[in-house]
């Protein structure tokens, strides 16, 4: 099923949760979702390695990346401008965006004084030299 389309979404009843309401007994994930706690302001590479669309809570899709070593969830709305960087680099099969790497770092909102997860560039930059970043 291809992704959606971004500035889009589903409705609660396509995510196919009740949109995440309802089921306060469910433990959390093994992999956590990528917090602000868990990036530096210097962007760093993450790797795809899974997408889904169904069950995804009160996200439309979910990424699962690799960012320095750690797994994690990127939770994302259609509405989210990370999530317009990735589709419109990957394009809307999920399916190819496994293996995939891109930017990933802090970006500092001056309204809400506060850092929020930002995808800088998607693809990443290949590496120059051999050097791993």
């Amino acid at each position: 099923m291809p992704l959606p389309t971004p500035g889009g979404g589903k409705r609660d009843a396509e995510r196919g949760n009740n949109g995440g309401r309802g089921n306060s007994t469910r433990k959390p994930p093994q992999v956590p979702f990528v917090r602000v706690e868990d990036l530096r302001e210097e962007p760093s590479r993450a790797k795809i390695l899974g997408v889904v669309t169904q069950n995804t809570g009160f996200n439309d899709v979910i990424v699962k990346v690799a960012i320095n070593g750690k797994s994690y969830f990127l939770g994302l709305k259609a509405s989210n401008p990370n999530y317009e960087a990735l589709f419109n680099a990957f394009g809307d099969n999920e399916n190819k965006w496994v293996g995939e790497e891109f930017m990933i770092g802090l970006n500092w909102n001056d309204f809400y004084e506060k850092n929020f997860v930002h995808i800088f560039e998607a693809p990443a930059p290949k590496s120059r030299g051999g050097k791993k970043e």
